[in-house]
């Protein structure tokens, strides 16, 4: 626009007309207890309009400067409609006015203007109409010129947006359609996570609708929330006993497919999962949503691009900073559409290996596929070599140079083992585990008995794991004794190791002969565990318990009162306390939070809940699960260790019930009706939790509602 011939004009004066309305407009007031103020004017700006051949010329008047007496204009908008080009001249400073880019909603304005409640501005209908007529807008007025500005401002911002983003569109327009049968290969086997419905019958159910096969299936013995496989599809599935679940959702799952593409290839990544509402779990809700394309091109050269949200403006492929191969991006693991592997063997991916993978696992991250066969040559040739498990785990980084020695050429050399165990890693599919094993076999020059590489394989456990204890027990004997330990606590392997050395470290801080074989190899870990931690913390526990007998006074009592709630069959015990020290040493065991939070000795101190010891009969000195418990015999929570429930603790749940049922016959009428009591707080507690939407912060269920977790935990004794 040629802003100089624009100031040769004569400025644009307000009429008498408008002079005369703005002296009478009517006055916006505002009520309260401090009195009346006045806030506006009906109208806070009159707007004059004039035709200058191409351009539309607008003069905008302050109603406050026209009711003194002031006919000039503040704001002079020059307007091409045809180019949708606007420029403003300000007179803020008449002798010195400049001129401004700026939209009207970005000026100066008395605050009057935003409190109109009607129109912001005077305008006659010929100038409403020429702003209507020539600028193409719903509204005339102020608001017509600031829907025709903004508009212009989005069409010019989406200009200078398609600079940046035509390149990428061009790319994307080079990804073909998906295939025909993507979505039902998507909805099968993308999807890896499968149920089985089942309506829950005395005697239990015969037959159950399986999420795979899309129809009645027979069932024996199920159990809500166990896994099994469907006898007629033999995929595995997780029975859902109809009764127990409203809403449901499957786990999200990646799904990959390799698309060919002029001069290269696209790896494209969706999410994918189903979910189901109000129990209709014939008609589940699919989603399968892309979010990720990397294209190859000549050079092995690779562009990523996301779908995301673009500078706040609109959702679309945006292209990563990320171009070639990155050593910091990893891709990500995803099934593998499979039916096209084929025929891009034998074209894109002709002098690729991946093809080969993919015979074997339909599961594989195929952007670290890609990036690791060229800085990593080895995962080729392990590749060829069918070790599937070992080729997934050098993509996952689980290997390094340190493990492989990439120089030699023959395999075995490079694996660092020899041809005899390299075909025992073939034979049983083995990765870097079990390579570590073989490793440590031939470093060793052993031969491990049959079955103790596969043990150690099988619960994930890695040579450095035991490391600890192999200057004192030989490999074969520390699984023996692994075993034993798990068949008498039930607990998992990486947790009897964690306890293992823990207990080892603390027996050294305590100056106990870790050397002899009756201290580093207890019969009872647990139980040896829990006695090395009440040594060793002797002084502090009496320390903390005095503090909590200052604050709490009647807990010690309340304590040596609870025998009535001990009970016990030939599995399992529950004990009472007997002091504060006896709760304290429980919470320090299981390192969770009774021996640290007040609110537990509050409660145990007014009678509203007591904490319990669950023990396994005959290792009742070794902490296994703690209760907390109200008078009338309800389980608020049961928590072990790191504030955790296992699988383990199924097992005694009938103990439990049983417990419930003997309690309620010692019960007294004064326990009842502080039963009653501690119900209502329960209840109101679990009410305000759900108000402040309090989440559980760490551990397994973290981010997971509290009260949802708590309500999950309880056991009714009513319900017995």
């Amino acid at each position: 626009m040629e802003k100089s011939k624009f100031e040769k004009l004569r400025t644009l004066l307000a009429t008498k007309e408008m002079m005369e309305k703005a002296k009478n407009i009517e006055m916006y007031s505002y009520s309260s207890w401090r009195g009346k103020y006045n806030i506006g004017y009906e109208h806070a700006v009159f707007i004059r309009c004039q035709c200058l051949g191409q351009f539309l010329k607008i003069a905008i008047f302050l109603t406050e400067e026209m009711r003194k007496g002031n006919k000039k204009a503040r704001y002079e908008i020059f307007i091409n409609p045809e180019t949708a080009e606007f420029a403003t001249r300000d007179f803020a400073d008449p002798k010195k006015p400049k001129w401004r880019e700026a939209k009207l909603d970005m000026l100066e304005w008395p605050d009057c203007l935003w409190y109109c409640k009607k129109k912001k501005a005077w305008i006659n209908s010929a100038g409403n109409n020429s702003i209507k007529r020539l600028l193409k807008t719903k509204s005339g007025g102020f608001e017509g010129l600031l829907e025709f500005q903004l508009s212009t401002r989005k069409e010019e911002l989406k200009q200078r947006h398609r600079r940046e983003t035509g390149p990428w569109d061009e790319d994307m327009e080079r990804v073909p359609e998906l295939p025909k049968d993507w979505r039902q290969w998507s909805q099968k086997e993308g999807i890896i996570e499968n149920f089985i419905f089942y309506q829950y019958k005395k005697g239990g159910a015969k037959a159950g609708y399986c999420s795979y096969c899309e129809k009645e299936v027979p069932i024996s013995n199920p159990k809500h929330g166990t896994q099994n496989t469907c006898t007629s599809c033999n995929k595995k599935i997780t029975y859902k006993a109809t009764g127990k679940i409203k809403a449901l959702c499957t786990e999200i799952n990646k799904g990959q497919i390799i698309q060919e593409i002029t001069g290269g290839f696209v790896i494209r990544t969706f999410n994918m999962y189903r979910h189901y509402r109000n129990n209709d779990y014939k008609n589940p809700i699919y989603t399968i949503r892309e979010f990720e394309r990397s294209i190859y091109e000549s050079g092995d050269w690779r562009k990523l691009y996301r779908y995301e949200l673009y500078k706040n403006t609109e959702m679309r492929w945006i292209k990563s900073e990320i171009s070639g191969y990155s050593s910091y991006y990893t891709g990500h693991e995803g099934t593998v559409y499979p039916f096209n592997i084929k025929k891009l063997e034998k074209t894109i991916l002709l002098r690729s290996s991946l093809p080969m993978i993919l015979q074997n696992s339909q599961t594989v991250n195929c952007v670290r596929y890609l990036e690791l066969e060229h800085s990593f040559p080895i995962l080729e040739r392990v590749t060829k070599a069918g070790l599937t498990q070992l080729a997934k785990d050098i993509i996952n980084r689980n290997i390094t140079n340190t493990s492989i020695n990439v120089k030699e050429r023959e395999l075995s050399k490079a694996l660092k083992i020899d041809q005899e165990r390299l075909k025992k890693l073939r034979e049983q599919n083995g990765g870097y585990i079990m390579l570590e094993w073989l490793q440590d076999e031939k470093r060793e020059n052993t031969i491990y008995q049959d079955g103790l590489i596969q043990f150690f394989n099988d619960n994930g456990m890695r040579v450095s794991d035991i490391q600890f204890i192999r200057d004192r027990m030989s490999v074969e004997k520390t699984m023996n004794y692994i075993i034993r330990q798990q068949e008498s606590t039930g607990e998992e392997i990486k947790q009897i190791i964690t306890t293992w050395k823990d207990y080892l470290n603390m027996a050294t801080k305590a100056k106990l002969m870790v050397d002899k074989e009756m201290i580093y190899k207890p019969k009872s870990l647990r139980t040896k565990h829990a006695e090395v931690i009440a040594l060793l913390g002797k002084g502090d526990i009496k320390k903390q318990a005095n503090e909590v007998r200052k604050k709490f006074k009647k807990v010690e009592k309340h304590c040596s009162e609870l025998s009535k709630y001990e009970f016990a069959d030939e599995k399992y015990s529950v004990i009472a306390p007997k002091s504060v020290e006896d709760i304290i040493v429980e919470g320090m065991t299981l390192q969770h939070c009774i021996h640290t939070c007040d609110y537990y000795f509050e409660r145990i101190n007014i009678k509203e809940s007591y904490l319990l010891f669950l023990r396994r009969t005959g290792e009742e000195a070794a902490p296994y699960y703690t209760l907390e418990v109200e008078p009338s015999g309800n389980i608020r929570q049961k928590r072990t260790t790191g504030d955790n429930q296992n699988k383990d603790f199924n097992q005694a749940i009938p103990f439990l019930k049983k417990w419930q049922q003997e309690i309620k016959k010692r019960l007294t009428e004064e326990d009842k009706e502080l039963g009653k009591k501690s119900n209502e707080l329960r209840k109101k507690e679990l009410e305000q939790l759900r108000k402040d939407n309090k989440t559980v912060w760490n551990g397994p269920l973290r981010g997971k509602l509290l009260a949802e977790v708590l309500e999950a935990d309880f056991m009714d004794a009513e319900a017995i």
